[in-house]
């Protein structure tokens, strides 16, 4: 890793902690600035690598594209929740696209099934608060977990360092969305924002690094 690369990673750490502190302190100003630049800087990190432009990285960086847009729209949960769910939702497809690009749609039942029961479990726990929401929260999850289980599948299958680095983000999103979803419909707890963040940005550094 060169000197320029190494400070885009303690940047992006950097911002991401900015961001951070600046939601748990529900400080408006710095969050607007540090959110949308943490994935800014992502992106570019994304963009230094050089990585091969094929229907993977193209898939990668138009889901970091729409993540963006995600971020942004979350920063105003109350107006444009279902805006920013519908960002995140294209986000994953875009990575799906990408994980199954190179190898194919993996169709293992072992993979699948702790996937499938997972889904089940949340949708069982969050569907009594969801209202309205069900519908589009039960298609958020299916599209999740099925891009978290390509990716395991991608790996599975080719056995690379490198595929090991996007199942890794894949599953940290997971949980990034999960934490998410229990703390807006089930009710909010202490240190959820730090959470959500924290596993949401490595995710999306871990998908980011499997470019290399």
């Amino acid at each position: 890793m060169n000197a320029f690369r190494l400070g885009l990673v303690l940047a992006t750490a950097f911002s991401a902690v900015l961001t951070i502190r600046a939601r748990e302190q529900t400080r408006k100003v710095p969050l607007y600035v540090f959110k949308p630049l943490t994935l800014i800087l992502i992106i570019v990190s994304a963009l230094v690598k050089r990585a091969d432009h094929t229907a993977y990285f193209y898939g990668i960086m138009a889901g970091l594209v729409f993540c963006l847009l995600g971020d942004i729209f979350l920063m105003f949960p109350e107006q444009r929740f279902t805006a920013g769910l519908g960002s995140f939702l294209i986000g994953h497809i875009l990575y799906t696209v990408a994980f199954v690009s190179d190898v194919g749609f993996g169709f293992s039942p072992i993979v699948l099934c702790p996937f499938a029961v997972y889904g089940f479990w949340m949708c069982k726990i969050l569907f009594p608060h969801l209202g309205r929401m069900k519908l589009p929260v039960l298609i958020y999850t299916a599209v999740l977990l099925i891009m978290a289980w390509q990716a395991w599948e991608r790996w599975l299958g080719a056995g690379q360092n490198l595929a090991l680095l996007a199942s890794t983000g894949a599953f940290l999103f997971v949980v990034s969305d999960s934490v998410l979803a229990i703390n807006r419909f089930r009710g909010k707890f202490r240190y959820a924002q730090t959470i959500i963040l924290s596993t949401y940005y490595a995710a999306q550094m871990f998908i980011v690094w499997s470019l290399e």
